[in-house]
């Protein structure tokens, strides 16, 4: 597996679409006010498409809290990430990852919905 125990990913970058994001540090999650993570959620519960997920969670993942992580997660399984047998992209597979280590990172702050929702998706 790419991830220890104690949650710290042993990959060193994550390129999406050309941009380097840098080391599980750099992925912390910065301080965003609970209106911006509303309206990031309200985004990815309404998002129509995988692709539309797959650009916000781009976007905006540096101002993810625990139910935006968990949510992104989710979306990208119910609109159909890797069913049916069709691989995944390069830039779902490098989103997922980036998702995953953000849960890695992350996970000792999650509440109870978002650990549940989170391992619902995975």
């Amino acid at each position: 597996s790419e991830f220890d125990f104690e949650g710290k990913s042993q990959f060193s970058q994550q390129s999406l679409q050309g941009e380097t994001y840098g080391s599980p540090e750099e992925l912390k999650r910065v301080s965003t006010p609970l209106a911006v993570n509303l309206g990031i959620n309200r985004e990815l519960t309404t998002a129509a498409t995988l692709k539309r997920v797959v650009v916000l969670v781009e976007e905006h993942h540096a101002q993810f809290n625990d139910v935006n992580t968990a949510t992104a997660l989710l979306q990208m399984q119910r609109k159909g990430m890797g069913q049916g047998g069709k691989p995944l992209t390069a830039q779902q597979a490098a989103v997922m990852e980036l998702l995953k280590q953000k849960v890695c990172l992350d996970a000792p702050a999650f509440g109870a919905q978002a650990l549940v929702n989170t391992a619902y998706a995975l």
